[in-house]
């Protein structure tokens, strides 16, 4: 599993709030925030270019969030729902952890117990004695320290539950999968560890780990919809989103589903085996650090987390990453074969973010939980004194700087995209269709001037050159258009017929941006404004490309309706472009094309 950068802290404002067992009713948010939050999950959705996504967001004063983007799987009735089961994959380890410190809570175990006290047959399962030290504390188990081998990487296992799909792997089975290993640094994350702690509590309590998570967590937070696979079998009705994974590594994703779950999940088993929904893992979460499920001491305990990075970190089971500069947010990540998933905590406005995805390989997964926060951090209605003390928090010089802090969304939305070119040269470019529509017109505006550059019936490939010349006049193919631009600096349009759609979101009559942009081939870039010099390839190795949303053709919004590639030709006088995406814009090409994905296997950390 990549642990990308986005960090979590303020531990001191962890243990605040109410510690109350007994479920609450959800609260709705706002109508125009959960318009905002819906617009920010199917944007993301569209640049990461992720089959279909569920997520759940609570917010303090505000409410509770669900929704839901992209597909399940192909049909009339596969669009993804937030009632639909997801994989958690490691999110597992955190449910995990948290029955393992009860445990040591009540006294029926010591973090610096050895594994030689709760498994002490355990070298009779190795393959060799000498891969396991019998020494390795529960609390090395807990924080990735004990170096062990990580079983779940083993090709030969691997191999297997490809092979065997029906099979059901016993833990005993899985630990003689444990190799003799170097760890080249003091941390290492390794699903070897919480495989151990699945049988320490096992030979603890003398009860199945599903009971155990059942009686402490899953029971008293009601938790109706998250279950141990294969240990619990999920409820007749009940509906496991389809997981897409690249089988073939031809680099297109295969519907994961048909794939018996019972060898990959018994596998997974304490280490990534729950299955559950946003709302379910965000309320476990919320509840976890919020005092609710263990006392101050080890709730501590849990968060004394190892530095891995500048900007990670790794306490007892939970991942610590930074937000910004001076906050920290709380949770994990998982990631199985057609599953990805994160849940995180911001500490002192108390607001659980859950995203699960049912894509593997989602590059920016946390995108997915910054550009959510920014919508509920930036919503103007009440506030929770709580809430607002935290925002307060983040203001300098008397003005909040949290939009500023999380500017992932205004990145993504509400973008005027326009070209400037540079003064006293003649600047070419060549706009190339990639995907078009019959019967639409694309081209350039200026000041209340319009040029068009493509009309109906144009097929993918087709050309057109477009010159601004020193005067400001324009040509298209050679010709002139007769309009001249007053100033360098142009947006683009797409006209369908009975609408016009512009760069520049003000100008759209329905107040939707309808245009995301891309550069590079898969490359995605966060900055205000793209330059080049002559002589040096402009944004990105070799194009750049735009890419509509009409929203005429159905509810999904792919930004496949027409698609334009811009190349610049170097200008005749050495003076940079600049490509000014005003509120700044997030580029990327993973709409367009889909990324190659590496060859099928059991990677990462489930």
């Amino acid at each position: 599993m990549k642990h990308n950068v986005i960090l979590l802290g303020l531990i001191g404002l962890l243990l605040a709030g109410s510690i109350s067992l007994s479920p609450v009713q959800a609260q709705e948010v706002h109508p125009s925030l959960a318009a905002d939050l819906q617009a920010a999950l199917d944007l993301v959705r569209s640049v990461k270019n992720v089959t279909g996504v569920s997520a759940a967001v609570i917010a303090p004063g505000q409410g509770t969030w669900l929704g839901a983007s992209g597909v399940s799987y192909a049909g009339p009735d596969g669009e993804m729902r937030t009632d639909m089961l997801l994989s958690a994959g490691s999110i597992t380890k955190m449910f995990v952890a948290t029955v393992i410190l009860q445990l040591a809570q009540e006294g029926v175990l010591t973090l610096d117990d050895q594994l030689q006290t709760w498994l002490p047959d355990l070298p009779n399962y190795l393959s060799d004695p000498a891969s396991a030290d019998m020494t390795i504390t529960i609390r090395q188990l807990l924080n990735h320290t004990s170096l062990l081998y990580d079983y779940a990487e083993d090709p030969e296992l691997q191999g297997l539950i490809l092979a065997n799909p029906y099979k059901i792997w016993t833990p005993e089975e899985l630990v003689s999968y444990i190799r003799p290993f170097e760890s080249p640094t003091p941390w290492f994350y390794s699903n070897t560890n919480y495989l151990l702690l699945g049988m320490i509590i096992k030979q603890a309590t003398g009860n199945s780990v599903s009971t155990e998570l059942q009686q402490r967590i899953f029971a008293p937070l009601n938790l109706t919809e998250t279950y141990l696979e294969i240990e619990q079998s999920l409820p007749a009705g009940r509906e496991l989103a389809h997981g897409w994974y690249d089988v073939t590594g031809d680099g297109i994703p295969d519907d994961f589903s048909i794939f018996p779950r019972n060898s990959l999940y018994s596998m997974a088993w304490t280490a990534g085996g729950i299955v559950s929904t946003p709302e379910n893992t965000a309320r476990f979460l919320q509840a976890l650090l919020t005092g609710q499920l263990l006392s101050p001491v080890y709730l501590n305990d849990m968060l004394n987390a190892i530095p891995i990075s500048s900007e990670l970190g790794y306490g007892l089971g939970i991942f610590k990453v930074a937000f910004t500069s001076e906050i920290s947010l709380w949770g994990h990540v998982g990631e199985i074969p057609g599953y990805t998933s994160v849940v995180l905590y911001l500490p002192g406005a108390n607001i659980v973010t859950a995203v699960f995805t049912n894509d593997n390989e989602v590059d920016g997964i946390l995108d997915f939980v910054q550009a959510l926060l920014q919508v509920v951090l930036a919503f103007e209605g009440p506030q929770t004194e709580a809430l607002q003390a935290f925002l307060d928090s983040l203001a300098v010089d008397g003005t909040n700087d949290v939009r500023a802090a999380t500017d992932f969304l205004s990145d993504l939305m509400d973008s005027t995209w326009k070209i400037t070119v540079p003064t006293g040269s003649v600047s070419t470019f060549m706009f190339t269709t990639v995907e078009s529509q019959d019967g639409y017109t694309f081209g350039i505006y200026n000041n209340g001037q319009y040029v068009d550059l493509f009309t109906s019936n144009m097929t993918p490939g087709a050309q057109t050159l477009l010159e601004i010349l020193t005067d400001g006049s324009v040509f298209v193919n050679h010709s002139d258009t007769g309009i001249d631009f007053a100033d360098p600096t142009f947006g683009f349009f797409l006209d369908t017929g009975s609408n016009r759609f512009y760069s520049d979101t003000a100008l759209n009559s329905d107040g939707v941006d309808h245009m995301l942009a891309y550069q590079g081939v898969g490359e995605v870039l966060d900055r205000s404004s793209i330059t080049y010099e002559p002589g040096v390839s402009p944004w990105g190795p070799d194009e750049f490309l735009l890419a509509w949303e009409d929203m005429l053709s159905g509810p999904i919004k792919d930004y496949m309706d027409y698609v334009v590639m811009i190349k610049a030709i170097v200008p005749t006088v050495p003076e940079p472009a600049t490509l000014l995406l005003l509120s700044t814009g997030v580029l990327g090409l993973a709409v367009y094309t889909r990324k190659r994905r590496s060859k099928a296997r059991f990677s990462r950390k489930s």
